[in-house]
């Protein structure tokens, strides 16, 4: 507020600054516990599963969540679980 730029210039950071947080929130998502809408691992360990049906009055479409942990070659859990998103069909 004092420094001693033009207005425009503290305007530009203030809206650099704005999208910055913006940005963030959007891609911070899988570290806040949502479930990812990425591919499924080629081969993995089902955890646990939930369903939730379309609605249609509501407009909602319905997933599936996903709770999986990926397998490697010799069919081993590795990694972290990991929550998924796949579309209701």
């Amino acid at each position: 507020v004092y420094a001693r730029l033009h207005w425009s210039l503290k305007a530009v950071a203030v809206v650099v600054t704005s999208a910055f947080y913006v940005v963030s929130f959007g891609e911070m998502r899988g570290l806040l516990g949502w479930a990812s809408s990425d591919r499924l691992p080629v081969a993995f360990k089902l955890l646990k599963a939930r369903i939730v049906e379309p609605h249609s009055l509501e407009g909602d479409p319905g997933a599936i969540y996903l709770w999986v942990e990926e397998l490697d070659e010799d069919h081993r859990p590795s990694g972290i679980p990991r929550a998924f998103r796949v579309p209701y069909n």
